[in-house]
């Protein structure tokens, strides 16, 4: 059962790569280390150099056929970023403008791409 899900997690984290992330070349600017690229639950995870530096986290969320994005970056003094319901074609846009604008742009970058804020209910 355990290597059903290491299958699932490679093909989810393929599947970003191959149709998302390859097919830009706004990734070559992210400082992106190719020795730190991890497949993780759901997806894949990777460090940049940008005006964020840290940890990106892309996870398929299929109940809703979209991803999320976590943005964690090093510096403990910036707030972590979590994109919700992000569609395929949408994951560079909103890596790039969040990695080279800096996450104080957080609301224009959802607004900008559609994205809704996680409301605590």
């Amino acid at each position: 059962m355990e290597e059903q899900f290491e299958n699932q997690n490679d093909r989810i984290a393929k599947h970003i790569w191959h149709d998302a992330l390859q097919r830009s070349i706004k990734v070559l600017s992210w400082g992106l280390d190719l020795s730190n690229i991890k497949v993780i639950e759901n997806g894949t995870a990777f460090h940049v150099l940008g005006k964020v530096i840290g940890w990106i986290k892309i996870q398929y969320q299929q109940s809703i056929n979209r991803f999320k994005i976590t943005i964690s970056p090093d510096n403990k003094q910036e707030d972590e970023i979590t994109y919700d319901s992000v569609f395929l074609n949408q994951l560079v846009p909103v890596i790039d403008d969040t990695i080279t604008k800096g996450t104080l742009y957080e609301n224009h970058i959802r607004s900008k791409n559609g994205i809704t804020p996680d409301i605590a209910v």
